[in-house]
């Protein structure tokens, strides 16, 4: 006679559930390093850490706050780093809202301006200045430090 065990229907449900998660993280794979952080960005040309050339691999990232003033913004690295500026409300200065490093602009040349803060350069568009208009929540940047920055530097030449 051969006996069969099952387990009880709360029991069965979880490990059917944790069978469930093993499989779909073994989906997952590896993030491949040089990709965008999501869909909510645009290509920026960069040289980071003093690398010799230029390539499209880092992202623009508007941050709304909730003072509707000076609008914040993330230079993505594509090894995962990033810097943090501010554009003031009427679009004429670009302010480092981290860090002790100077910021400098170059440019316009070829259409493009240069940001330029310690080994970093960032090509940018007159286009990619320009915010989206939304009035939707902060996205991780706090209104206040919007007079709390230590490098600025002026968007026209």
């Amino acid at each position: 006679m051969q006996h069969q065990h099952s387990l009880p229907a709360g029991r069965a449900a979880t490990v059917a559930g944790l069978s469930v998660l093993a499989l779909l993280s073994a989906c997952g794979g590896a993030q491949d390093k040089g990709s965008l952080p999501d869909t909510s960005t645009t290509p920026i040309s960069c040289k980071t850490a003093g690398a010799k050339d230029f390539t499209d691999g880092c992202a623009l990232e508007w941050l709304v706050t909730d003072s509707g003033k000076d609008r914040h913004f993330l230079l993505h690295h594509p090894d995962g780093g990033f810097r943090r500026f501010i554009l003031s409300a009427d679009g004429g200065r670009i302010n480092a809202a981290d860090g002790a490093e100077a910021l400098t602009l170059e440019g316009p040349a070829d259409g493009k301006v240069a940001l330029l803060i310690g080994e970093d350069v960032y090509r940018l568009t007159e286009q990619d200045l320009q915010p989206p208009a939304s009035d939707a929540p902060a996205s991780g940047a706090d209104s206040d430090n919007a007079t709390d920055h230590n490098a600025e530097a002026d968007v026209q030449p």
